[in-house]
Parts: structure tokens; C-alpha cells; sequence
């Protein structure tokens, strides 16, 4: 079952910061150090579950 904790997460190329909001708590988790294909790689994983999660409602809607 994919995550659904994240709320939000933003990137900057410049700094190489990865921001993460959590669902749960609200607070915003910055990591440092990030390379531009870890979070190309982390954006793609997250868009995966959100589509999944797509799906499967709508599976469950319909059935």
C-alpha cells in the first residue's frame, strides 16, 4: 500500500534542499545534501503511489 503521509514535498536545485511536509504532524522535515536524481527518483516513487491510490478508488467506486 502506497504511503500516504506526505503532504507536500518541494526541491531546490540550488541548495540541493529536499522539503517534506507530513500529513500527520503538519511539520516540514528539510534534508540537506540532496542530489537532483535522488529526488527526480523520490518525485517519481510519490507520483506512483498518488496514481495508485487513483486507481484503486476508483476500482472501488465502480465495483
Amino acid at each position: 500500500m502506497p504511503s500516504t503521509s506526505i503532504r507536500k514535498s518541494e526541491y531546490d536545485p540550488d541548495t540541493e534542499v529536499l522539503s517534506v511536509w507530513f500529513v500527520a504532524s503538519g511539520k516540514r522535515y528539510d534534508y540537506e545534501a540532496v542530489p537532483a536524481e535522488v529526488y527526480a527518483a523520490f518525485k517519481a516513487a510519490f507520483s506512483k503511489a498518488a496514481s495508485s491510490i487513483s486507481t484503486s478508488e476508483t476500482i472501488s467506486a465502480t465495483a
